[in-house]
C-alpha cells in the first residue's frame, strides 16, 4: 500500500497530502528545480534576492538611485535624461525603503481603492504602452544594450523593467485580439495578426535573451520597426469593451524555470516538438517564451510553431454560449483564432508532434480534452505540461472535501513535471493569493518618489 493511500485512509490534512503529491517520483510532482538553478546560475542570479512570489522585481531605495544615476550617464541629452526619469516615476512603486519595479502603470486594471486612477482601462493601457515604447526608443538611441555585460544586476533590472512594461502591454493587446477574433471573425485583418505576432515574439525574444545574458544584435531595432508598422493603439480601441484583466502567469522566474525544466526533461526523453499550443489568457506568454528559449539554446534545430488556443474546460461548465462552441466534431477550431486555422490544419495533416503548454492545472480537464480531440480526430498523441499544479484542489478532491472535480484520467494527463505549486490568480479580484499579495504591497502606502 502506497504512502499516499495510507494518508488518505487516515484522513490526513490537505497540507500533508500536498507534500506527498509534490514529491518528484510522481509525474505531477515538482521537478528538481535546484539542479536547474545550479545549471543556469548566471540566469537565476537576476532573481535571487530581487523578485517576490508573484514576479515583481524590487530594489532598495539606495540601490535604485545609484543604478539610475549610472544609467543616466549613458544618456547624454538633458531632455532625454529627464524623459527617462519621468517614465520611471510612472513605472515604479515605493513602499518605505523598497522600490518595486511594477506598480500602478503595470497593474492598470486594479480596483480604484488600490490605485486611485479614474481614467478608462484603455487610457491606462495606452499610457503603459506609449511610455514603455518611449523608454525602449531611448534604450535604442543610446545603445544601452551594447553595455549589457558591463551593467550591474541592478542596472540590468532597470532595463528589464522597461521591457517588462512593454511586453505586458503587448500581451494585453494580444489577449484582447484573440478573444474578440473568436466572436467576430472580420474585425481584425491578417496583417494585424502578422505584425502583432511579430512584435510579441520579438519583445519576448529580447526580454528572455537579456534574462539569459544572450542579447541578440539588432533585435531592438527590428522590434521598434515592427511596432511602427502595427498601430497597436488603434487595435486596442476596438477592444475596449472586452478588455481583459489580470494575466495569471507573468512571473519571469517561474516562466524561465518552467521552460528550462521542460527542455531538460524533453532532452532526457529524446523528444522534440514541432508545435506548442498555449492557452491564453493565463498561458499567453508560455508559447512565445518557449520559442524564445528554444532559439537561444538550440541554434541548430528547427524552431517550433506557437499557436494559441482559448479553450477552457471551466468556461464550458460556466457559460452556455461557450459550451455551444463544443458541439461540433471539429470543435477545437472554435477556440483558435481564424488567422491560425490554415497553419494549424497543415500541421495536423502532416502529423507533427504537439506539446500542450498551460500555466496551471486545477482539474486537468482542459489539457485532457484537447489531448482527446487531437487523438480521436487526428490520431495525434500530444504531450501535456504546466508550469504549476493546484495541489490543494487535488488533495481536497481525494479527501472527499469541497473541491473542483478532477477529470477521470487526471493522473495520465501530464507528461512532464511542473516546477511549482500554483499561487491562485483567478481573473476576478479579491479571490486569489496573488490578489492578496498585491494588496499587501500596494495598500497603506506611505510615499511615492
Amino acid at each position: 500500500m502506497s504512502k499516499l493511500h495510507n494518508l488518505l485512509l487516515n484522513n490526513a490534512s490537505v497540507r500533508v497530502i500536498n507534500r506527498e503529491l509534490m514529491k518528484r517520483n510522481n509525474v505531477y510532482g515538482i521537478d528538481d528545480t535546484d539542479s536547474i538553478k545550479k545549471q543556469y546560475k548566471n540566469v537565476f542570479v537576476k532573481f535571487d534576492k530581487y523578485i517576490n512570489r508573484i514576479g515583481i522585481f524590487s530594489l532598495t531605495f539606495k540601490k535604485y538611485v545609484e543604478s539610475q544615476d549610472k544609467i543616466s550617464k549613458y544618456i547624454v541629452n538633458s531632455e532625454d535624461k529627464e524623459r527617462w526619469k519621468e517614465i520611471f516615476q510612472k513605472f515604479i512603486f515605493r513602499r518605505n525603503n523598497k522600490i518595486f519595479l511594477r506598480g500602478a502603470c503595470y497593474y492598470n486594471w486594479l480596483p480604484l481603492y488600490i490605485f486611485d486612477d479614474k481614467r478608462s482601462n484603455f487610457e491606462k493601457w495606452k499610457s503603459q504602452f506609449t511610455d514603455s515604447f518611449k523608454a525602449l526608443s531611448l534604450i535604442q538611441r543610446y545603445r544601452l544594450l551594447s553595455f549589457w555585460p558591463q551593467l550591474s544586476i541592478e542596472e540590468q533590472l532597470l532595463i528589464l523593467c522597461v521591457l517588462d512594461h512593454y511586453k505586458n502591454s503587448i500581451f494585453f493587446a494580444l489577449n484582447n485580439v484573440y478573444q474578440i477574433s473568436l466572436d467576430d471573425l472580420e474585425v481584425f485583418s491578417d496583417d494585424i495578426f502578422t505584425h502583432l505576432d511579430a512584435v510579441a515574439q520579438e519583445c519576448t525574444d529580447l526580454y528572455y535573451g537579456l534574462i539569459l545574458n544572450m542579447p541578440k544584435r539588432g533585435i531592438l531595432g527590428s522590434l521598434l520597426t515592427h511596432n511602427k508598422k502595427t498601430n497597436v493603439v488603434e487595435v486596442m480601441k476596438k477592444c475596449q469593451l472586452k478588455q481583459q484583466g489580470m494575466r495569471e502567469l507573468d512571473d519571469p522566474q517561474i516562466i524561465s524555470l518552467s521552460i528550462l525544466s521542460l527542455l531538460k526533461q524533453s532532452e532526457t526523453k529524446k523528444k522534440q516538438y514541432d508545435v506548442v499550443i498555449d492557452f491564453p489568457c493565463g498561458g499567453t506568454e508560455l508559447g512565445l517564451a518557449y520559442v524564445s528559449f528554444f532559439k537561444l539554446l538550440y541554434k541548430d534545430k528547427k524552431v517550433p510553431e506557437a499557436i494559441p488556443c482559448l479553450y477552457s474546460s471551466k468556461k464550458i461548465q460556466r457559460d452556455a454560449s461557450v459550451a455551444a462552441k463544443k458541439q461540433t466534431i471539429q470543435w477545437l477550431f472554435n477556440f483558435i483564432p481564424k488567422y491560425y486555422h490554415k497553419k494549424f490544419k497543415k500541421l495536423l495533416k502532416q502529423k507533427k508532434s504537439f506539446l500542450l503548454y498551460d500555466n496551471n492545472v486545477t482539474t486537468f480537464g482542459t489539457l485532457s480534452e484537447v489531448k482527446g480531440f487531437l487523438k480521436d480526430i487526428y490520431g495525434i498523441a500530444a504531450d501535456g505540461v504546466v508550469a504549476a499544479v493546484y495541489y490543494s484542489n487535488i488533495s481536497k478532491c481525494l479527501l472527499g472535501k469541497k473541491s473542483e472535480i478532477l477529470t477521470a484520467n487526471w493522473q495520465k494527463t501530464l507528461d512532464y513535471r511542473p516546477v511549482t505549486n500554483y499561487i491562485t490568480a483567478f481573473n476576478t479580484w479579491g479571490t486569489s493569493k496573488k490578489g492578496k499579495i498585491m494588496e499587501n504591497i500596494f495598500l497603506n502606502r506611505k510615499s511615492i518618489l
